[in-house]
């Protein structure tokens, strides 16, 4: 509302300064034909003299025309000849730049061969990756068909917001039109009142100027024949650029047309180039993948044992860990621990019973077979259930020591096995036959678990 009062107010301002000018040009048409009638008798000589004035600043403004012109082609001609040598230069090193695309183009093609090759072979595994990248394909699209869905809402509310600051520009553009209207009809009436002042001055200066008049007629005639002949010569020199300007406008055009041309096929080459970048980079991934997933299922799983050893109060627990320590270290070297995952859990109380193959450490005290009861005590006696006999005894006994399965009764005939190792209160267990023999058994019972 504001605008339109404002515009409604310059408007009504317009009119007051249309009337005023009316006026002031109705006065200044009176002091005019008072002055017609006092410069009749000088009419014939200003008319001369106004055409001979206006020949002469003709012919200046030829010859300013001319000479700038002159200068401009000059300029115009450096610049062209800059432009060719640039397009040259531009044009040699596209050229090197198509060879080298064209060589790596070869390159990621073969790259691409053999890719595709290694691509065929996996064929057979990549069906199930298929399946799961059409699935998200599918998901994708939908997503993109929402977010376009998005963009054109978006795109609406733009075109609506740029309509609106428009339609408040071209407001803001015809208040500002209105009001230099209005500054310049207050301009022209002050210099409509200069001129009428200036016009009763000139009425008083014109007798004074007829004498002037005539001296000038002499003196541009002279110079009206010097100028002739300046713009003869000019005219030929500006012929003379025209033609060499069009010249190099036609090679300029030719050159920029083979710079356009060129930079077309570097872009198609360099576009080429990356798709073949990317394409050789989702069929590095997907070969990586596929290579990954083939190791995986080639590759054995450990099969996972858990060994329990069971201890009773007769051995303390410093016997117990350098026992487990020797029984890990020798069942490591004496089992393939690519296939196996080996566990050590060690049970003390008599109600803990593990599930699964289990170790029963005896001290042989006195009577080994009473110590083997008394060991076993709590635990149901199955094929799973070792027992380990400790022999504390020299080295040089070992020869002689019995095997403590041939020493005990039936009773113990369903347990899994009878093992026996030796040891010393220094040297600990015996690097020696039988204390290797009986982790070997051992070895052989956890593997057919």
């Amino acid at each position: 509302m504001t605008l339109e009062t404002e515009q409604e107010q310059l408007t009504t301002d317009l009119r007051k300064h249309e009337e005023t000018k009316e006026l002031l040009s109705k006065n200044v048409k009176t002091l005019e034909k008072d002055k017609k009638q006092l410069t009749d008798r000088v009419v014939a000589l200003e008319r001369e003299e106004e055409s001979k004035a206006r020949n002469l600043m003709t012919l200046e403004t030829e010859q300013e025309q001319l000479t700038t012109d002159l200068r401009k082609h000059e300029e115009t001609k450096e610049l062209l000849s800059k432009n060719v040598k640039t397009l040259e230069k531009d044009k040699k090193q596209l050229t090197d730049r198509a060879v080298v695309l064209e060589r790596e183009k070869e390159n990621m093609a073969r790259n691409i061969m053999t890719l595709e090759t290694e691509q065929e072979q996996l064929t057979t595994d990549l069906r199930k990756h298929e399946e799961t990248k059409e699935l998200l394909s599918n998901n994708l699209k939908t997503l993109e068909e929402e977010k376009e869905k998005l963009i054109n809402g978006v795109t609406a509310l733009k075109r609506e917001k740029e309509n609106l600051i428009r339609k408040i520009t071209t407001q803001e553009s015809e208040m500002e039109q209105l009001t230099k209207d209005l500054k310049e009809y207050e301009e022209n009436k002050e210099l409509l009142s200069k001129n009428v002042k200036t016009l009763v001055k000139d009425k008083k200066q014109l007798a004074d100027r007829v004498v002037d008049l005539e001296r000038e007629k002499e003196s541009m005639a002279r110079n009206t024949t010097t100028l002739e002949t300046e713009k003869t010569r000019l005219t030929l020199d500006f012929e003379t650029l025209a033609g060499e300007k069009e010249s190099l406008a036609k090679s300029l055009g030719t050159l920029k047309e083979e710079k356009i041309s060129m930079e077309t096929n570097y872009e198609l080459k360099l576009t080429e180039l990356r798709d073949l970048q990317h394409e050789i980079r989702l069929k590095e991934e997907e070969n990586h993948q596929i290579k990954m997933e083939i190791l995986e299922l080639k590759t054995p799983k450990k099969k996972s044992i858990v060994l329990g050893v069971r201890y009773g109060s007769s051995i303390g627990k410093t016997m117990v860990d350098m026992v487990t320590g020797e029984l890990t270290k020798g069942l490591e070297q004496m089992m393939d621990m690519t296939k196996f995952d080996l566990t050590i859990k060690l049970y003390h109380k008599a109600s803990e019973t593990p599930k699964g193959p289990m170790v029963v450490l005896c001290l042989n005290m006195s009577r080994v077979g009473t110590n083997m009861q008394n060991a076993l005590a709590g635990i149901e006696v199955n094929s799973d259930v070792s027992v380990l006999v400790l022999h504390h005894t020299n080295k040089d006994n070992l020869s002689s020591l019995t095997p403590t399965s041939l020493r005990v009764g039936k009773e113990f005939r369903k347990l899994g096995a009878i093992l026996d190792m030796a040891f010393s209160s220094d040297d600990g267990l015996y690097d020696c036959d039988l204390n290797t023999t009986a982790i070997d058994k051992l070895a052989t019972i956890l593997k057919k678990c």
